[in-house]
């Protein structure tokens, strides 16, 4: 169950899922269902996934950072006030009342771009009009989001 995952099976997937993009953004997403549950494990993992411009140097943190609060923090703040959002990328709809499946978790892929250590990623929301792009980039070993959490969070429809 996603909702229940540890930082064990978190790295095992970030392990497997480093070298692609859109597994990156899929993580990111999931590791929101943890802060619901959990802020702080949830906030850990979101740290491997995010670029270290994008966090503050954290020694207490497994990876050693911690998403900012001015900026990614208060992105995850607007995703946790709203789930409906991370759930019209997971599969939920207005339709079902954003409800997901979550052993049969799919980000849906609009485009995918890659130039040397850059990538933008454009998925599809079921409660937005338009799709939404994530910029990452290639550091440390690893695609890392950079921009796009603040178009993540942007509102859906009504369900």
């Amino acid at each position: 169950m996603v909702c229940m995952m540890d930082l064990n099976e978190f790295l095992a997937l970030w392990e497997s899922a480093r070298d692609d993009p859109v597994r990156v953004i899929e993580l990111f997403l999931r590791a929101i269902l943890v802060c619901e549950k959990d802020r702080e494990l949830g906030e850990q993992m979101i740290s491997y996934l995010l670029h270290p411009d994008r966090c503050d140097k954290d020694p207490n943190s497994p990876s050693g950072y911690r998403p900012n609060r001015i900026g990614v923090g208060f992105y995850i703040d607007q995703l946790l006030r709203r789930p409906e959002i991370v759930r019209s990328y997971l599969g939920g709809t207005p339709e079902n009342d954003y409800r997901i499946d979550e052993s049969n978790i799919k980000v849906e892929v609009v485009s995918v771009e890659k130039k040397n250590d850059v990538a933008r990623v454009v998925i599809r929301s079921s409660g937005k009009d338009f799709p939404t792009p994530i910029i990452l980039k290639y550091v440390d070993g690893a695609w890392r989001i950079y921009e796009g959490i603040s178009s993540l969070a942007t509102g859906v429809r009504k369900s």
